[in-house]
């Protein structure tokens, strides 16, 4: 485990080891490298989100053609909900996210946001440029995604391509036809399911 989520699975073992006269070890965060395992394709999956936007790009009042934005999004809250020990980092969030907008090559923001008498503090970090996304893309295709964020994935690779194969040149009426198909069955809009890629880890 990687976040302050590890006091809960501790608590869990000392309960294991009193009630059930268990030997279970305790076992320290996983500082490794983000690329070493698949740790983030499992997070991704709870708390990762992928988004296609199409902007219009006017000249003269006129919309000329559609600008493409892809972004892949991590947010979480701050601070865990218990005290954890130093050792383990402790109650912020911020050691994890900072270790995976590092190796992404993003900036890691800070986010308040007010809603009815709360206020929410959450750390976020969006690979949104080519070098960034680059190395989304080549996680990913080495610890694929389980849950049908598998799917939107996928969609998103095909946009940021299609970004990528531009090379900064504006996308033919082509490829906004084909962006616009995929925006309209992506993420909440899907409606079909193939999970045959489940397979792989049977």
């Amino acid at each position: 485990m990687r976040t302050p989520k590890i006091e809960s699975l501790h608590r869990a073992i000392d309960w294991l080891n009193v009630h059930t006269n268990a030997n279970l070890v305790k076992q320290d965060l996983d500082r490794s490298d983000i690329d070493s395992n698949s740790w983030l394709a499992g997070f991704t999956d709870g708390d990762g989100n992928f988004s296609i936007n199409l902007v219009d790009r006017k000249k003269r009042g006129l919309i000329t053609t559609k600008r493409v934005q892809a972004f892949f999004r991590i947010e979480l809250r701050q601070n865990y909900h218990r005290e954890v020990l130093s050792k383990l980092e402790g109650v912020s969030y911020f050691y994890i996210l900072n270790k995976i907008a590092c190796y992404l090559g993003v900036n890691l923001y800070s986010r308040t946001r007010v809603k009815g008498e709360k206020i929410f503090h959450s750390f976020m970090l969006i690979s949104h440029n080519i070098n960034s996304h680059q190395k989304t893309i080549e996680y990913f295709e080495k610890y694929p995604l389980y849950s049908s964020k598998y799917f939107a994935y996928k969609d998103w690779l095909n946009v940021v391509s299609k970004i990528i194969s531009r090379n900064g040149s504006p996308l033919s009426q082509e490829d906004v036809k084909e962006i616009e198909k995929i925006k309209s069955q992506f993420n909440s809009k899907r409606t079909l399911f193939d999970f045959t890629h489940l397979d792989t880890i049977l």
